[in-house]
């Protein structure tokens, strides 16, 4: 293995699912150090490796891997020794190009807890401040993963930006969505099938190319329907009026009337 030994600091999902993916690949050379000691124990636990309560007695060929919240990463990663190669986790988080071996491991995906993620098809983002580390955090990630690329940290910000738009407003929609259904006694439930192949089909085509619904077939008859049942809902009939107008917009079509107003 290209690292004697691979340090996971942190304990929340990314760590959890990353430690599952690295504790099938590189086994027992799998380690843990968290400022809380409960965290590491908790990790060992699940996911094998030992437990370090100090990092200044690691060799230089360790790697020590950070996946904390974003804004601890820079006081974190400043108080480690300089001997040590380390990488992030984050999208947003530049390089840090002052250490010698820095980088950024970084696993474009959403993870929760107890829901299992095939790695292998998780595309990496691999960054590193030379060559040599960048070959050996290449390797790394091709243990784990079909989809890995060198990636800079200017890219690297586009994407997570992106990835925020995609991931984490489509599925506040979701909410948006459900809330409604529940106010009416119905349940996400019959969404779902239609959520996914949404999903899907922005695999096997372009997401303008899959758009569908009344926006984009000029329905206004159905579109004034959807907003006067939105009338008590001024939030919700906003956004589905600016959807509405961005969906034709794109599609070279203006609504014939102002959706927001009666």
């Amino acid at each position: 293995m290209m690292f004697s030994q691979v340090v996971m600091v942190g304990a929340g999902n990314v760590a959890s699912h990353l430690s599952s993916s690295l504790s099938k690949v590189i086994g027992e050379q799998l380690a843990f150090y968290n400022i809380k000691l409960e965290n590491s124990l908790s990790m060992s636990k699940f996911h094998g490796g030992k437990v370090l309560d100090n990092l200044e007695a690691l060799d230089r060929d360790s790697l020590i891997i950070v996946a904390i919240p974003d804004d601890a990463i820079p006081e974190f990663i400043e108080r480690l020794p300089t001997h040590l190669s380390v990488v992030h986790t984050s999208g947003s988080v530049p390089l840090f190009p002052r250490r010698k071996n820095s980088g950024v491991f970084y696993p474009l995906q959403t993870f929760t807890k107890g829901i299992p993620v095939n790695m292998s098809e998780v595309p990496f983002c691999i960054e590193a401040s030379t060559p040599d580390f960048e070959a050996k955090l290449l390797a790394l990630a091709k243990m784990l993963s079909d989809k890995v690329k060198t990636v800079n940290s200017a890219d690297r910000a586009h994407l997570h930006l992106a990835a925020v738009v995609a991931c984490n407003f489509s599925n506040h929609l979701f909410l948006l969505a459900e809330n409604y259904l529940k106010e009416h006694h119905l349940s996400l439930d019959m969404l779902l099938p239609l959520i996914k192949e949404t999903a899907q089909k922005a695999q096997r085509l372009s997401p303008k190319a899959a758009q569908t619904g009344p926006a984009v077939r000029r329905d206004q008859n159905t579109i004034n329907k959807h907003l006067d049942a939105l009338e008590s809902k001024p939030e919700l009939r906003e956004l589905y009026a600016d959807f509405t107008k961005r969906i034709q917009h794109e599609h070279g079509q203006e609504l014939q009337r102002n959706p927001t107003k009666d």
